[in-house]
């Protein structure tokens, strides 16, 4: 599994609204998305998504505000990882 912070653009896929309350879409417009995970601030998985499509809604009603990092992998294994923020 390859870790490719710079390689996909943000013509590629997006996460928006990126500040959000409550949920975000996590869109691919190269490749299907095949897993999203979701870490607190420290670490801790708090929300694991198995996907096989190009958009995903990232449902987070119940969670504490705050920072989020969010790991997606696509059907080419690669992996990209971006900070959220549930306001």
């Amino acid at each position: 599994m390859a870790v490719n912070d710079f390689e996909k653009t943000d013509e590629e896929w997006g996460i928006y609204p990126n500040p959000f309350s409550g949920q975000t879409i996590i869109k691919s417009n190269k490749y299907k998305l095949q897993r999203i995970l979701v870490r607190d601030i420290i670490g801790n998985v708090v929300l694991q998504l198995a996907v096989n499509d190009y958009q995903s809604v990232l449902d987070m009603h119940g969670f504490s505000k705050g920072v989020y990092f969010v790991s997606i992998e696509d059907e080419t294994q690669n992996m990209v990882n971006r900070k959220i923020v549930m306001q």
